[in-house]
């Protein structure tokens, strides 16, 4: 049974999934980060699916929502990516709680990925990462989304009022002057030394691939690291209004868990 609840002593108060492992309990528990923004709805039913396979395996596995995103309080203009790290930190420490687990994974898609990483080179407490295709440079990923969102303003039949205040309206979702020169120093290296002495699995689509050096600086620390690139089940990434149902994926996903223990 899916247990859903806002946690945490402080504010803003954060919004959280569990879900109990099932049967022969497993020594790993696993973290779900979001993606940022519209990213965030077009994954939300590849995490239920994940987390729904990995529980019936016997992994603990707690999806969130950190502040500004979702039902999780406070606002996503306001938010920073040291917000976001404490979120992750707070989500942590709730899901070693529940499942009582001493070994934790964190992982998610997209800017989820990116977010993990950032917050396992904090917490070491975390064995392992999964990186979904991750976000691996900052300014590539703003280019890309503001390129969504201009084509979004010209399917309009009239203009959109720009921000003010230095932020930027991403299909909806509006991200602050702050969070936006955050993202823009985010780098391979950066998340490379958070990575260090942790298992990584790195999941990519041929389309929108790692580069190698990219690559190396991810793997360079690393305790373990398996990478699969393959095609992408489905056109998602430039289609806002899809829905990502990923397939085999999650195989490779549950199997990469499994060998954990």
């Amino acid at each position: 049974m899916v247990e859903s609840f806002f946690f945490g002593t402080d504010t803003p108060r954060l919004f959280g999934s569990y879900h109990p492992p099932i049967g022969c309990r497993r020594e790993h528990a696993l973290l779900l980060c979001p993606a940022l923004g519209h990213e965030y709805v077009q994954c939300h039913f590849a995490y239920r699916l994940l987390a729904a396979q990995l529980a019936e395996a016997g992994f603990p596995v707690l999806r969130f929502e950190y502040r500004g995103l979702g039902n999780a309080e406070g606002s996503l203009a306001d938010a920073s990516l040291e917000d976001w790290m404490g979120d992750s930190n707070r989500a942590l420490e709730e899901l070693a709680r529940r499942s009582g687990a001493c070994r934790l994974c964190v992982g998610g898609i997209r800017f989820g990925a990116t977010l993990s990483a950032l917050a396992s080179g904090t917490t070491p407490s975390v064995a392992a990462i999964l990186l979904w295709y991750p976000v691996i440079e900052g300014p590539a990923y703003l280019r890309e989304i503001a390129e969504r969102q201009a084509a979004f303003v010209r399917s309009l039949p009239g203009p959109l009022p720009v921000p003010s205040d230095g932020g930027q309206e991403i299909l909806g979702f509006r991200l602050g002057a702050a969070l936006l020169e955050q993202l823009a120093g985010i780098e391979a290296r950066r998340l490379g030394r958070c990575l260090a002495a942790k298992r990584v699995l790195l999941l990519e689509d041929r389309a929108v691939h790692v580069d190698e050096a990219a690559r190396q600086s991810l793997a360079a620390g690393c305790a373990g690291f398996e990478a699969h690139c393959e095609a992408a089940e489905e056109s998602w990434l430039g289609k806002p209004q899809r829905i990502f149902e990923p397939r085999k994926a999650l195989e490779q996903i549950s199997s990469w868990m499994e060998s954990l223990g």
